[in-house]
C-alpha cells in the first residue's frame, strides 16, 4: 500500500494520533514512503484539482523533518531548515496552490500552517536541547482543528 492510502486508512497522517513509539526501522520506512509520494505529489501538475486526501500528508509518530537521532547538529540543522522551506505556507501556496481545487485549497492551507507549526516547534526542541533531543513534536499540535476551512 502506499503512504497516501495508508494515511488515508490510518485517519489523514499528521492528524493521527500516535499509538506507540515506533522503531528506528519503522520510522525510516515511513519517511522513505511519505518521501516518494511528496515526490510524486510535486510532479503533479497545475490544474490537477486535487483534494485534501491527494495530499501527502507526514506521519504524526515521526520527526517532520527527518531529523534522526545519528544526524549530527549541523546536519539536524539542515534537515529542519529545509522542512520548514516545504512546509512554509507562503512558499507552499506560491507552489503548489494551482494543483488544487478550489474547494479544498483552503483545507489544505490549514493544516499546512498546521505542519509548519510542528516543524517550528520541531527546531526550537532541537536549539532548546542543543541537539540532544530529536524525538518527534507531540501529534496534537498537527491535528486539523474543528473549525478547519473546506
Amino acid at each position: 500500500a502506499s503512504f497516501a492510502e495508508y494515511s488515508r486508512r490510518r485517519g489523514g497522517g499528521a492528524a493521527a494520533a500516535p499509538a506507540v513509539r515506533l522503531s528506528a526501522r519503522d520510522e525510516r520506512r515511513l519517511r522513505d514512503a511519505f518521501e516518494a509520494e511528496w515526490s510524486k505529489f510535486e510532479s503533479r501538475a497545475e490544474g490537477a484539482a486535487l483534494a485534501v486526501d491527494d495530499m501527502p500528508w507526514p506521519d504524526s509518530r515521526i520527526s517532520i523533518a527527518g531529523v534522526e537521532p545519528s544526524d549530527s547538529l549541523a546536519a539536524s540543522k539542515a534537515r529542519v531548515n529545509a522542512s520548514l522551506l516545504r512546509w512554509h505556507p507562503d512558499k507552499f501556496e506560491s507552489s503548489h496552490a494551482a494543483k488544487f481545487s478550489a474547494d479544498a485549497l483552503p483545507a489544505v492551507l490549514h493544516r499546512v500552517g498546521l505542519v509548519a507549526e510542528r516543524v517550528q516547534l520541531e527546531r526550537r526542541l532541537l536549539a532548546a536541547t542543543g541537539g540532544s533531543e530529536r524525538t518527534p513534536v507531540p501529534a496534537v499540535m498537527t491535528r486539523p482543528s474543528r473549525r478547519e476551512p473546506g
